[in-house]
């Protein structure tokens, strides 16, 4: 399996892509600092592009882990589904490697995004502002929001989780804490959060009563529920979801 490393919890189902043998070079960083002239535009041409054999398309701006072996990893950029590139996404996806090269045969799956609604082609990394999205007409339509921090470093770990860090390497801001369409290990979901699935069929979210999950129709049709009072946060840890009341007592696991 390609992703033998991680497991992620997907709202539909789980997928798990073989391993083909058509290949594509691709060195990439897993960690960058900000400059004045540190920003990345969506495009084909680029050299850190990859086109795969179903159409889509992505500009890698970071990759997590080693490609040394046969295995899956993390990648960060911009993404989209289609050649046309109708709606670009700055994204996190899943990407599949043989002998250190990514295979173009198993495109990625987008795991989250900063912008699943709104177009983007510009991406600006500065230490005052962290992360800057940008639409064609160059007006900012998503940052991070780090207040008066610096930042030092853009980081994407082996467990897909993209950070901005200070000069002590303490995290800023994390995708972790803004989840999207998938809980990767180890990742809450608080009370007031919620997962969509691409393309927003399907949620699941945490309050203070339960842990509920959608089928998001007119009007919304509730498909699961597990009620229970003080819910604090959910938690995937090995194969499992647990929820931990306001006294971080386990109450119970999925």
């Amino acid at each position: 399996m390609c992703i033998s490393w991680v497991v992620l919890l997907y709202l539909v189902l789980f997928l798990t892509p073989s391993c083909p043998a058509l290949v594509t070079a691709l060195p990439a960083p897993s960690y960058l600092t900000p400059n004045a002239s540190t920003s990345w535009t969506n495009s084909l041409s680029a050299p850190d592009s990859v086109k795969f054999d179903d159409g889509s398309f992505a500009r890698i701006i970071l990759v997590s882990g080693s490609s040394d072996e046969v295995y899956g990893a993390c990648g960060c950029g911009f993404y989209c589904n289609q050649t046309s590139c109708n709606t670009q996404l700055f994204a996190i996806f899943s990407l599949s490697y043989r002998s250190g090269k990514i295979s173009e045969s198993d495109s990625p799956k987008v795991l989250w995004s900063a912008n699943p609604s709104i177009n983007a082609t510009t991406l600006q990394l500065t230490s005052k502002k962290g992360l800057v999205l940008k639409d064609g007409n160059g007006t900012a339509v998503w940052s991070t929001n780090i207040g008066s921090k610096s930042v030092a470093g853009l980081n994407l770990t082996d467990m897909c989780n993209l950070q901005l860090l200070d000069d002590k390497s303490a995290t800023i801001w994390q995708s972790y804490d803004h989840p999207v369409n998938t809980l990767f290990v180890g990742q809450k979901l608080v009370a007031g959060q919620q997962l969509t699935s691409l393309g927003g069929l399907f949620s699941l979210h945490v309050t203070r009563q339960g842990f509920f999950a959608y089928i998001n129709s007119i009007p919304p049709q509730r498909y699961y529920t597990l009620a229970a009072n003080n819910i604090r946060y959910v938690q995937f840890l090995k194969d499992r979801l647990y929820i931990f009341s306001d006294s971080l007592w386990q109450l119970w696991y999925l």
